[in-house]
């Protein structure tokens, strides 16, 4: 699985970040780096403006693949481990103890969930500081009327 292109408009530009207003595409469905803001437009972040894009620019922003894996990771896989895992747990634990199985499972699977959760917190604040696995703007495919 390589990077993936996406176009959009950049909106605001802060140090050497941009946020930028994406179209929706087939590809976004289930990706969450796009967050809608309150017009409905999809805004994507943090973005590192690795060519000088100022506000009013369309742009190619590259997506890498380390990105995706990570956010398919976070919103399926690692959620329902953590449920299972912690849903086991806590029903071998019932068993040890004597304590109602099912209570114990689901005690378990909230607390490994809520663990998962402040985990993937972390890891996606650690990727964000990172310029290699960040979404960065590849090019500008037009300049704005508000760039000089």
């Amino acid at each position: 699985m390589g990077a993936e292109f996406e176009r959009g408009t950049v909106i605001a530009r802060e140090g050497r970040y941009v946020e930028v207003a994406m179209g929706l595409s087939a590809k976004c469905e289930g990706c969450k780096l796009c967050e809608k803001d309150g017009t409905g437009k999809l805004m994507m972040r943090d973005i590192v403006n690795s060519v000088g894009a100022e506000p009013g620019d369309i742009v190619e922003v590259e997506i890498p693949a380390e990105v995706k894996r990570a956010a398919a990771m976070a919103l399926y896989v690692i959620p329902v481990a953590a449920l299972l895992f912690g849903y086991l747990a806590g029903d071998l634990l019932g068993i040890a103890t004597g304590f109602n199985r099912d209570a114990s499972g689901a005690i378990g699977a909230i607390g490994a969930a809520v663990v998962a959760f402040l985990g993937l917190q972390r890891r996606e604040r650690a990727l964000s500081r990172s310029y290699t696995s960040s979404p960065r703007v590849r090019a500008i495919i037009s300049r704005g009327p508000e760039a000089g």
